[in-house]
């Protein structure tokens, strides 16, 4: 006779893996002030790049002067000031190597040169060629910043971003 159609069921069908840990490690969650700030920088970068191209959307010359503004925030004074003194990290020996201090001295004056023409700028009241410029200058200096404030383990990129963020928020971004 035919064996018994009753026949106990498999503990393990075949491609079944249980799962037994659910707690593999810290959820990936967003924290709201980087959000915030990459959602900005973004908008920065935008605002530039439209008035780089039409220097005469009036929209984009607010969007581009709260961009600015909220930028102007997250950076050093010394990085827009007038003054031309000394590099901040002259003195600083734990920057390595004469290279390493070059490259470190070219960014920090790419990005000086950038805040400085912001900061020289009107985007409510400037010319539509000093807005083209400065719409460039806002979107570099919006992907620049953001870049740098992108956790690293590179020691050149996080020097920088001590000299180049207003101490407040170079606490932030480092935690």
């Amino acid at each position: 006779m035919l064996a018994s159609s009753h026949s106990q069921p498999q503990p393990n069908p075949i491609g079944f893996l249980p799962r037994t840990n659910f707690d593999d490690g810290p959820a990936n969650r967003v924290v709201h002030a980087d959000f915030s700030r990459d959602a900005r920088l973004l908008d920065a970068s935008i605002a530039g790049v439209v008035l780089s191209v039409n220097p005469r959307d009036d929209e984009m010359r607010e969007k581009a002067t709260r961009a600015w503004n909220f930028i102007r925030t997250m950076l050093a004074d010394h990085l827009v000031d007038d003054a031309d003194a000394d590099l901040p990290w002259h003195g600083d020996t734990s920057i390595g190597s004469p290279t390493a201090c070059d490259i470190l001295r070219k960014r920090y004056s790419e990005l000086r040169a950038l805040a400085r023409t912001l900061e020289s700028t009107s985007f409510e009241h400037g010319t539509d060629s000093e807005v083209s410029a400065a719409g460039k200058a806002l979107c570099r200096l919006a992907v620049k910043l953001d870049d740098l404030s992108e956790r690293t383990q590179r020691r050149l990129v996080n020097k920088l971003r001590q000299y180049v963020f207003a101490a407040a928020k170079e606490r932030s971004l480092a935690a």
